[in-house]
C-alpha cells in the first residue's frame, strides 16, 4: 500500500512538473517575435508600420503598450530587417518573400512594405480588431485608441472622413476591372463605392474586414490592392459597417501646425510629423 501511494504522489508530481514546463513553452512563445502568439487577454491589435527600426518610436510604442494594458497588443512593424543587436518582442519583421508567397503585395504600389508585412502579421494574429498606423502619424495620447475603440465598438472599417468620390466610370483605372458584372457592363458594385479612394495613414479593420480584404487580394490584381482604395472600396463592396471617427480627420501630407494642434487638444491623429525624436518633442510641447 505505501508503494502504491508513492508511485501516485510520484505521478501527481511528474504531471505538475509537465504542466509547468507546456506553461514555460506557452510563455516562451508570446515573446517570441518569430512565433506570435497573441496574449490571450488581448482583444486589439496596434501596429505601427514603419521602413526601418526607429528608436524612438519604439520606445512610443513601448509606452503605448504600458498605457493601454492587456486588452491591446501594440508592435512596430519594420519593412526593413531590424539590426541584430535589437532583441525587442515589440520589433516585428518578416522576409519579403514570405508576403509574396501568401499572396500580399503591393498595398502601397511599391511591391513590398510594412504595409504588406503588417497585413500579413495582423492576418496571423486574427485579433477582433487591428489598428494600422503608418511611423508618420502622430499621437499625443495613447487613450485616443480605447477613446474611439468605445465609441465605435462594433465597426468592421475605421477610416478617414475626407476621400474622393469618382462621379464617372473610369476606363483607365483598375479598380474599374473588378466590379462589373459579368457581361462586363455595369458596375455590380453602384457607385460611388467602387470609385472611392480615403485617406488611410491610419485605419482601424475588424476581423471580418480582414476577411474580405483576403478575398480581394486572392483576385490576383495586384494594381487594386492599393491601401487607400481597398479598404474602403471592399468593405462597401462586402456590405461592412464603416465609420469615420472626427478623430481621423485633416490627415494631409504637410506636418501640421503647432496652432493646429493645440486648437484641437492634441485629440487627433495627426499626419505627417516624421522621425520619433521630433515626435517626442511635440508630444511634450502638447501635453499638459
Amino acid at each position: 500500500m505505501t508503494l502504491l501511494r508513492e508511485f501516485a504522489a510520484l505521478a501527481v508530481l511528474l504531471a505538475l512538473v509537465g504542466l509547468c514546463i507546456i506553461e514555460a513553452i506557452r510563455r516562451r512563445k508570446r515573446r517570441d517575435p518569430k512565433n506570435p502568439v497573441s496574449p490571450s487577454a488581448a482583444t486589439t491589435l496596434v501596429l505601427y508600420l514603419a521602413r526601418v527600426l526607429d528608436t524612438s518610436l519604439l520606445s512610443w510604442v513601448e509606452t503605448l503598450q504600458e498605457a493601454l494594458g492587456s486588452r491591446y497588443r501594440c508592435a512596430l512593424v519594420c519593412n526593413d530587417r531590424p539590426p541584430s543587436h535589437c532583441k525587442s518582442e515589440l520589433v516585428l519583421w518578416l522576409d519579403d518573400q514570405k508576403c509574396r508567397d501568401e499572396n500580399v503585395t503591393n498595398l502601397t504600389l511599391w511591391d513590398i512594405t510594412a504595409w504588406d508585412k503588417g497585413f500579413l502579421l495582423a492576418e496571423q494574429f486574427n485579433y477582433d480588431f487591428t489598428w494600422f498606423l503608418e511611423d508618420d502619424v502622430f499621437v499625443v495620447e495613447a487613450n485616443i485608441f480605447s477613446r474611439v475603440d468605445r465609441a465605435f465598438p462594433d465597426a468592421d472599417l475605421l477610416i478617414s472622413p475626407e476621400f474622393v468620390i469618382e462621379k464617372r466610370e473610369r476606363k483607365d483605372w483598375h479598380w474599374h476591372r473588378l466590379f462589373i458584372d459579368t457581361a462586363g457592363a455595369t458596375p455590380s458594385l453602384p457607385l460611388p463605392w467602387y470609385g472611392t479612394a480615403c485617406r488611410a495613414q491610419v485605419l482601424r479593420a475588424s476581423r471580418g474586414m480582414m476577411r474580405a480584404a483576403r478575398k480581394h487580394l486572392d483576385r490576383g490584381l495586384p494594381h487594386s490592392n492599393m491601401i487607400e482604395y481597398m479598404w474602403q472600396t471592399v468593405a462597401h463592396h462586402a456590405g461592412l459597417t464603416v465609420s469615420h471617427p472626427l478623430e481621423m480627420i485633416g490627415l494631409d501630407c504637410a506636418q501640421p501646425e503647432m496652432s493646429e494642434m493645440r486648437a484641437s487638444k492634441g485629440q487627433r491623429f495627426y499626419h505627417s510629423v516624421k522621425k520619433g525624436t521630433e515626435q517626442d518633442k511635440m508630444r511634450q510641447l502638447l501635453q499638459p
